[in-house]
């Protein structure tokens, strides 16, 4: 009976014996698998990035063209908070105003028991944003068809006239 637990014991570690090397080729053959899937994620999360800045760009364009009107301060406006982000050379933007339109309301202020009739003049401000993000992973490249991925992103506003 010990001999042949002892048998037992033996093939057990001969098994074990022939297999020392499967899971070092099991990794090697795992590993550029892997890292193809990371860099994957890199690129993924740089556009995420991106875009989220650009969102946050056009917003922040738009609230200023509200507050000033002038089309042209946007590239400095982008340049000043965005330049340490973002490639200015792959920013490009359009600012379009709509005409002038009037609006006719009616509201009940507080201290009155009746309504009143007013007006409004506004325009609608619109900023247009898109980036070239570049990839930087050969798969992603691949993936994508190119070197790069453009986001883009618009913001509208409402602009009161006098």
């Amino acid at each position: 009976m010990s001999n042949r637990g002892e048998n037992v014991i033996k093939t057990s570690n001969k098994k074990f014996r022939n297999e020392s090397g499967q899971a070092l080729v099991q990794f090697a053959i795992l590993l550029p698998i892997l890292i193809m899937l990371l860099s994957m994620v890199v690129d993924l999360a740089r556009i995420v990035d991106a875009k989220i800045l650009i969102n946050n760009a056009a917003s922040e364009a738009v609230r200023y063209l509200v507050e000033r009107d002038d089309p042209g301060a946007v590239s400095t406006i982008l340049s000043v908070n965005y330049g340490d982000r973002l490639d200015m050379a792959n920013i490009s933007y359009t600012v379009e105003d709509s005409p002038v339109q009037t609006i006719n309301y009616r509201y009940y202020p507080s201290y009155s028991y009746s309504y009143y009739n007013a007006t409004m003049k506004y325009k609608n401000v619109k900023i247009y944003i898109e980036y070239k993000v570049d990839l930087i992973m050969p798969l992603s490249k691949i993936v994508f068809g190119s070197d790069f991925v453009v986001v883009d992103s618009w913001f509208t506003s409402r602009v009161g006239v006098k």
